[in-house]
């Protein structure tokens, strides 16, 4: 979730505090799938989906360094979401097959979507 429309979670000012949280989950799910420890690996990437809110004064800036790019933005967000909550539901069934699937999804997008975007959006 990219903005918060004032009923939603946690709202933090920059984007670079709201990747740190998920950056965290990323290493816990890991070590938790090693372990198969698939509620460990839920749980994590649950954390990952629900990740903070960034602030609208953040939008704000970000939208004005991205311009037309500000949809591919959120359409990245939306898809690191997604590939996080099915990550969850696939490590709620006990799914290996599917958990590892899901993950690659999820490391994917949050790959491409630091390539497209970071660059641009690091503050000096």
């Amino acid at each position: 979730p990219v903005a918060c429309d004032g009923v939603c979670g946690a709202v933090t000012r920059d984007l670079g505090a709201v990747t740190r949280e998920p950056e965290v989950a990323m290493a816990d799910l890991s070590g938790s799938l090693w372990r198969s420890d698939h509620p460990g690996v839920a749980r994590e990437a649950q954390r990952i989906a629900d990740h903070p809110h960034i602030a609208p004064s953040e939008i704000a800036r970000i939208h004005a360094v991205l311009g037309d790019r500000m949809t591919a933005f959120h359409r990245a967000d939306e898809d690191v979401h997604d590939s996080a909550v099915r990550l969850a539901e696939a490590a709620g069934s006990n799914d290996v097959p599917a958990i590892l699937q899901h993950l690659a999804e999820l490391q994917a997008g949050c790959v491409a979507c630091h390539r497209g975007f970071r660059e641009d959006l690091r503050q000096p």
